[in-house]
């Protein structure tokens, strides 16, 4: 049983990795050999715990230093008194070995802390192996592998034991009757070191509390630079001597605000204030009041807004009515983005360039809409045909005249249908049917580049298109002012 658990102890093996401040790793400790059995299945050779070679204290060191990210070359030596099966062989051989390793912690401030309690690894590499057997040489090229895990003990993680489990390949001795790979187990006690004193302070850098400023011992290596006896990790004001009971801030105005809080140092004020007086009573602290003279709102930075607006009096061209910002303050009754002080039609809205009146020439061209819409929904056509039905000829003649008393204006023809039919068809049917109604205005004195005719065909319906009366309203032709 106690072999079983030493196996189990051994198989979790593992390497203590160094890290950037302690860069140096010495490992001792104890090594177990188990040569391989080639008359045994792998998983039969890790269970053989009776052919272990226990070898004795101490047969086991290596060193490696850190390099960078978790990698870390070493050297490693071990050696034991072997057998292949020590439960039958009593004569045992020397077996040596020293090995070149590259290992990679885990614990590499990437996948885990550097300063990890637990720390697995990997390794591999090459050397050599003496064994002092007969009839062979007695130095073996050798390539190892293997991995585990290190159990830091200490806060300062530097001192652990080390797990370890390795595979020894020797490719000279590669056949079956002379094969002499072997695992080898280790339990070590690890060391890291290396540790040093940036500042040159004469204190170690893992115990100094400001391992990059020099500093006396009585404050852990930290300086006082204003020499008020509070060290500058202690001290607010480490440029500054002044008082314990601020924290080594000076107080220049002696009202318990130290400077570095006081927003006025050499004026004495209220603490609530940050020591700084409100002249004007009004809870603004003069120092954040713009008007320290007149009583005001916090929101204005102590400065007033009488009439509410949300404007402060001083950019208010209104101060005594309610207005909005845009217009520094002032009212936009009809809200046509003219202000009312500004604007000459002040409860109607208009436009900026007619001073807030609307544009004679939109209200004219919005009356002409009204009323050539109004007639155009009597001009009618044969059904799926762009002829023109005579009962629409005295609607027509009127918009003529309506037309050609507006010259200055441009007539914009726009035909359309209902669903019924494709729609390329009901395209060309609306098309032709605006077309219609242009040349018909043509043909009675209006000049062509006054109008402008399109077709829509079913795109822009008007009504539900379900029912006869909407597909009615949608079959139509809408004539207006084009803007």
């Amino acid at each position: 049983m106690q072999k079983i658990f030493l196996f189990f102890i051994i198989l979790s093996s593992s390497l203590l990795g160094q890290n950037k401040m302690q860069k140096w790793q010495l490992n001792a400790g104890w090594g177990i050999h188990k040569i391989i059995d080639q008359d045994v299945s792998p998983i039969e050779n890790l269970t053989q715990t009776n052919k272990f070679n226990l070898g004795f204290p101490l047969n086991y060191l290596s060193v490696s230093r850190h390099m960078f990210g978790g990698f870390s070359p070493e050297l490693k030596f071990s050696t034991n008194l072997v057998a292949k099966d020590p439960t039958k062989e009593i004569s045992k051989i020397l077996l040596a070995n020293g090995m070149f390793n590259l290992k990679y912690s885990f614990a590499n401030g990437y996948l885990l802390s550097e300063n990890s309690f637990f720390e697995p690894y990997l390794k591999g590499g090459a050397g050599m192996t003496y064994l002092d057997a007969r009839d062979n040489d007695k130095f073996l090229t050798t390539y190892n592998f293997g991995g585990g895990l290190a159990f830091w003990l200490n806060n300062k993680r530097n001192f652990g034991i080390q797990l370890q489990q390795l595979y020894h390949a020797i490719p000279m001795l590669a056949t079956r009757e002379t094969n002499m790979d072997y695992f080898e187990y280790s339990a070590t006690l690890g060391y890291r070191f290396g540790m040093k004193d940036r500042d040159k302070d004469g204190i170690p850098d893992d115990k100094d509390e400001c391992p990059d400023a020099p500093g006396p011992k009585k404050f852990n290596g930290c300086p006082d630079k204003d020499g008020d006896g509070i060290p500058d990790t202690k001290d607010r004001c480490p440029d500054d001597a002044g008082l314990e009971e601020f924290e080594g801030c000076p107080d220049r105005d002696g009202d318990k605000v130290p400077d570095i809080d006081d927003k006025c140092p050499d004026t004495p004020g209220l603490i609530i204030y940050q020591g700084c007086p409100d002249f004007d009573k009004d809870s603004i602290p003069d120092y954040q009041d713009s008007c320290p003279k007149i009583k005001g709102i916090k929101k204005f930075q102590g400065c007033p807004d009488r009439d509410n607006d949300g404007i402060q009096d001083k950019y208010d061209k209104c101060p005594d009515t309610p207005g909005i910002v845009r217009f520094q303050g002032c009212p936009d009754r009809d809200n046509d983005s003219v202000p009312d002080y500004m604007d000459d039609c002040p409860d109607t809205p208009g436009l900026v360039k007619f001073k807030g009146c609307p544009d004679p020439n939109e209200v004219q061209k919005k009356s002409l809409d009204s009323t050539i819409s109004f007639k155009a929904q009597s001009i009618f056509f044969e059904t799926a045909k762009f002829k023109i039905l005579p009962k629409s000829y005295k609607i027509l003649d009127e918009i003529v005249a309506i037309i050609m008393a507006n010259p200055e204006m441009i007539f914009l023809i726009e035909g359309h249908t209902d669903i019924r039919g494709g729609e390329l068809y009901n395209l060309k049917l609306s098309r032709n049917r605006a077309n219609s109604v242009a040349e018909y205005l043509i043909s009675k004195g209006v000049a062509r580049v006054y109008l402008e005719a399109v077709g829509f065909g079913m795109k822009y319906p008007i009504a539900d298109n379900r029912t006869e009366s909407g597909r009615s309203k949608n079959r139509r032709v809408d004539i207006t002012v084009k803007r």
